[in-house]
């Protein structure tokens, strides 16, 4: 009796997590969406205010790709397709018994999104929330609110991925957060953390030797003198491309076993 209790007390903080995460992604999209210029919206925009181009830059060449307006499976480059994709998830999602509703497209998915749960196979289900992972990554990058990954790593999951900044009005938001875990550290907090961390763990933290000045906001040529002066071994790589236990880098140099 207590395993089936466990059991359904885990299936329904799953549903409630793959709705709140479903619900999360359509809201998100719902400020986007409306910001995504087109490719000739996106000159416009980069042509604004200035009055003499340089021979070095195309201006009429969009970066990170963006000029690539041509929609695939793989590749979703336009707000029509992208809101031709979410017509069709809702179509999926809409009950049978309740006609085609005349509320906003998004707010029509986030209605139905505990029907869609409830009714889809798992498959289908699966399919359609990474689809909408996709839109939002889409929608986050030709919107211009892509986050920025930093240098920075992640002191608290196992691999210690990028940490990345978000995108304000105003410029960098000055919060580093880890995608994975969604920890986060101020500038000022981050370096301490560091350094703390250094004795508590043993598990080295692998960084280049330009990581490792940017985590511990050090000149490059002192990192690598501390590492010589040490005769620190490289984790993995070799040349710039080698990574260094985090810990024996710090200034107070900690032994990672």
């Amino acid at each position: 009796m207590q395993d089936e209790t466990t059991t359904s007390s885990k299936i329904a903080c799953m549903r409630h997590l793959q709705q709140t995460q479903a619900h999360s992604i359509i809201l998100e999209l719902s400020h986007l969406i409306p910001e995504w210029e087109t490719p000739q919206q996106a000159r416009e925009t980069r042509h604004a205010g200035i009055s003499t181009a340089s021979h070095a830059t195309n201006l009429d060449k969009l970066p990170y790709n963006l000029d690539a307006s041509t929609d695939t499976d793989t590749h979703i480059a336009t707000r029509h397709h992208a809101i031709y994709l979410l017509t069709c998830i809702a179509r999926r999602w809409q009950p049978a018994h309740r006609s085609p509703a005349s509320t906003p497209l998004l707010a029509t998915l986030a209605r139905n999104i505990p029907h869609a749960w409830n009714t889809l196979d798992d498959t289908t289900w699966n399919n359609d929330t990474t689809l909408l992972a996709q839109i939002l990554q889409a929608a986050r990058i030709h919107s211009g609110h892509q986050p920025k990954t930093t240098r920075y790593k992640c002191l608290n999951c196992p691999d210690h991925p990028n940490l990345q900044q978000d995108y304000t009005e105003s410029g960098l938001l000055d919060i580093y957060y880890c995608p994975t875990c969604l920890s986060w550290w101020t500038p000022d907090d981050y370096a301490t953390a560091v350094d703390a961390l250094a004795l508590l763990t043993k598990d080295p933290i692998p960084v280049t030797q330009i990581e490792a000045a940017h985590i511990l906001n050090q000149d490059k040529r002192t990192i690598w003198k501390r590492i010589k002066d040490r005769n620190i071994q490289p984790l993995h790589g070799k040349g710039k491309k080698a990574t260094y236990p985090l810990q024996a880098l710090t200034t107070q140099q900690h032994q990672v076993d």
